[in-house]
Formats: structure tokens, C-alpha cells, sequence
């Protein structure tokens, strides 16, 4: 069963460009974070749900760390998802939060040692993880000393991060059509 589900990848990676570019445009000052809950919808469901679908069917490929990221970017994304719907006034929501901080420099651990099992493969893939662990590890220490030009350069280096992905994902659509057009 190895290697069925090829297309995970493609959907995972362009998944994490729409959902990583939603995610870290308020944090790069594009729009405020109350505006940010126009986009909840497109989170949960892209972020959380088409995330985790990805994540699963790509535990039967070989690389296996596309599942992980995919799954605990799914669960980051969805879970600040489901609290600006449930908790709307929650102060986190709109400043500085320490607890966030804690969950973003939990996540970048897991992101960096998911960079470091890439180092042998595609580079592509290993400039996207250096960028989102970088990014996450920003916004961390934006969140614990409550500073301004961490949260910009997190948000900025999370657009780059996005931008990223949705190339990992073109790539891996042009591979798979190079590979069909030979077998013809």
C-alpha cells in the first residue's frame, strides 16, 4: 500500500499554503485579529479538517513526515480556530498570551525535529520547515516578552512559509504529470 496515495502531498502542502498564509497575515499587521474571524470557516475547514484527511491518507507514502506536519499543523490551525468561535472575547484572542507562546514553541520543537529527519531529502521541503519552525519560534517569543517586531517578523517569515508550500505542492503536481505523460 505504500506510495497509494500520492496526491496527499499535493493536497497537504497546497492546504498549508492557503492555511498558513490565513494564519500568519494578522501576526504579519495585514489585518487585525478581529477581522481574522472572517476566516475561521476557511481554518477549521482547510486547516483543520482537509489538513487532517491529508495527514492520514499520507501515512500510507513514504515520506513520513509530510503526516506529521500535516497533522499537527491541522491540530494548531483548528484549535485557534475553535477558540475565537467559542471564546470570541477571550483576551488572547486579541494580545499577547503566554499559553500561546507555550503552544508555539511546543509546536516549532516538533517542526524542527521534523526539519532535521528532512535534511537528507528534498531541499524544498527543508527551506519550508527551517521557515515555519522559524517562524513559530518568533511567535513565541513575541507572545512571552510581548514584542512588536517578533510578531512582524513571525508573520512575515510565516507568508514566506506559505508561499513555501503551495510551491512544495506545484512541484509535486509537475512531478506527477511528468511521470504520467512518460508511462503514455
Amino acid at each position: 500500500m505504500e506510495g497509494k496515495f500520492r496526491s496527499a502531498a499535493t493536497l497537504g502542502y497546497a492546504v498549508l499554503f492557503v492555511a498558513l498564509w490565513l494564519f500568519f497575515m494578522p501576526l504579519a499587521g495585514w489585518f487585525s485579529f478581529e477581522s481574522a474571524q472572517a476566516a475561521l470557516p476557511v481554518l477549521m475547514v482547510l486547516g483543520g479538517g482537509a489538513l487532517t484527511i491529508a495527514g492520514i491518507f499520507s501515512f500510507f507514502n513514504e515520506s513520513k513526515v509530510d503526516p506529521v506536519v500535516f497533522l499537527v499543523m491541522a491540530a494548531l490551525n483548528f484549535s485557534y480556530a475553535i477558540r475565537f468561535v467559542m471564546m470570541p472575547k477571550l483576551e488572547a484572542n486579541m494580545t499577547y498570551s503566554a499559553l500561546d507562546g507555550w503552544v508555539m514553541i511546543l509546536v516549532a520543537v516538533v517542526i524542527f525535529y521534523l526539519w532535521l529527519a528532512s535534511l537528507k531529502g528534498d531541499s524544498l521541503k527543508q527551506f519550508f520547515l527551517l521557515g515555519l519552525w522559524l517562524a513559530l519560534l518568533a511567535a513565541a517569543i513575541a507572545n512571552w516578552w510581548s514584542v512588536a517586531a517578533f510578531l512582524y517578523i513571525s508573520g512575515y517569515l510565516g507568508l514566506v512559509t506559505a508561499l513555501l508550500a503551495g510551491w512544495y505542492s506545484a512541484t509535486t503536481v509537475m512531478a506527477k504529470k511528468e511521470s504520467s505523460s512518460h508511462s503514455a
